[in-house]
């Protein structure tokens, strides 16, 4: 066949004879799909375990899933990042202006690590003994309004006299039939945190009566402990902002077995404080309980003395030591961690695709080890048990009651990539490879063609 004498344009196919129509040859089967896959991937699993993330930095809490007294004061400055949290307490207030509880739900989780920046005025003063209230989890054994003093659980977060308290109390869990009798021998039927016998090496607890009914209480902290938000400047200055993790993690139960293994942990400004893993936060009893609420419900007992703010800012609760920045902790570190993008199989390991490690793999050389974490596993007197919204404990529905008996190196923020960004790397890689294959296999199917 005679060519035209016009010029031709260039071919995009070599040594392809023009007369031979072109055969198509598509893409790698796949590939895209995949890239896409990795995409959604990606975007679906990033923070997963992340269950609360507020910055606090505007008033508009309601459309962010908080509940209850959602009337906050955000300030713009002077915060740790953006805007934060600020509770003012005048001469004589038990609650911040007569402010009540704030409240967020998240699912259901048997781990909680809470994660949040905080500062007093540079003048506050403590109460002695117990108090104030700030930070409550609740769980799925209770209703959304519950008044926090009487649950099947509550965890306290709280500073007393500047220390470091965490406490539970599960009142609705106690016998009242059978107050001061030790019956953890007899029965899981009974209250974990006072009232009913030592459920663990802590103690009793507390046991007190309302008039109608015992209520207890027990505080999970090291003897000796010392303050660590305190009036005089350096690095335990109540007046700067420190960053402070807690985890709990519920203890394991069967219908008749208590084990002595539940989480007690607190972290300031990175440095452990409290380690606590032998505990017990419930009993068989409430072998369903999950922690499902946060609350936030300053209370100062018997009025505030004088004039004084208290801040929170940059909440995070997760289900993760890897997500409150905490890089490794006893039981929540993964099975040899997770390999980083392009990390050679482990020893024993079978290489699949990109290098996946086998089981038990350690990463090669310039495998990185992921930072996935396995997941492992005080009390008022005027809070009314499951109150109506702002009516529980008091007008406005403010937190639990009034005779308590202790229901306790700055880091930056963590801005570290999201998780999953490594297996959204290796996926591309892998999806590069099978391109290249693809490459290859369409070059020598051109060669076939040649002449044709």
């Amino acid at each position: 066949m005679k060519r035209a004498s016009q010029s031709s344009p260039p071919r995009l196919i070599p040594d392809l004879p023009p007369c031979a129509p072109a055969r198509h040859v598509p893409a790698p089967k796949g590939v895209g799909r995949a890239l896409a896959a990795a995409v959604l991937l990606f975007v679906s699993s990033a923070h997963a375990d992340v269950l609360v993330d507020e910055p606090f930095d505007d008033a508009n809490v309601a459309a962010r899933g908080w509940f209850d007294a959602t009337n906050v004061t955000i300030d713009s400055s002077g915060c740790q990042q953006g805007g934060c949290l600020r509770y003012h307490y005048a001469p004589g207030d038990v609650t911040p202006g007569g402010k009540g509880t704030l409240r967020i739900q998240f699912p259901e989780s048997e781990v909680l690590f809470v994660r949040y920046y905080t500062k007093y005025s540079a003048t506050w003063k403590f109460r002695p003994s117990y108090g104030p209230h700030e930070l409550y989890v609740l769980t799925n054994l209770d209703g959304k309004w519950i008044g926090p003093a009487e649950t099947h659980l509550t965890g306290y977060i709280e500073h007393v006299e500047g220390k470091p308290t965490i406490s539970g109390q599960d009142t609705l869990n106690v016998d009242q039939s059978q107050i001061g009798v030790d019956l953890t021998q007899i029965t899981e039927q009974r209250g974990a945190h006072g009232c009913n016998g030592a459920s663990d090496a802590y103690g009793k607890g507390d046991c007190y009566s309302t008039g109608t009914l015992y209520r207890n209480g027990k505080s999970f902290k090291p003897s000796g402990l010392t303050p660590v938000f305190t009036a005089t400047a350096g690095p335990y200055f109540q007046g700067d902002w420190h960053e402070v993790i807690v985890e709990m993690r519920l203890n394991s139960v069967t219908p008749t077995s208590t084990s002595k293994d539940g989480h007690v942990r607190y972290w300031f400004d990175g440095q452990p404080v409290i380690d606590i893993s032998d505990m017990v936060w419930r009993t068989g009893k409430s072998s369903s309980m999950r922690f499902n609420e946060f609350l936030i419900g300053p209370y100062y007992h018997d009025g505030a003395p004088q004039n004084q703010d208290w801040y929170i800012d940059e909440l995070r609760i997760a289900t993760t030591a890897g997500e409150v920045g905490l890089n490794a902790t006893p039981t929540d570190a993964g099975t040899g961690g997770t390999p980083g993008a392009g990390g050679s199989a482990g020893t024993g390991g079978t290489p699949g695709a990109g290098g996946t490690p086998g089981t038990g793999g350690t990463p090669g050389a310039g495998g990185t080890p992921g930072t996935d974490a396995a997941t492992g596993g005080n009390p008022g007197t005027d809070a009314g048990a499951g109150g109506a919204p702002g009516t529980d404990a008091g007008a406005g529905g403010a937190p639990s009651g009034a005779d308590d008996s202790g229901c306790s190196c700055r880091t930056p923020r963590n801005d570290s990539s999201p998780r999953g960004f490594g297996w959204l790397a290796l996926l591309a890689v892998v999806a590069a490879r099978r391109a290249r294959r693809a490459s290859r296999r369409t070059d020598n199917q051109l060669k076939s063609m040649k002449g044709t």
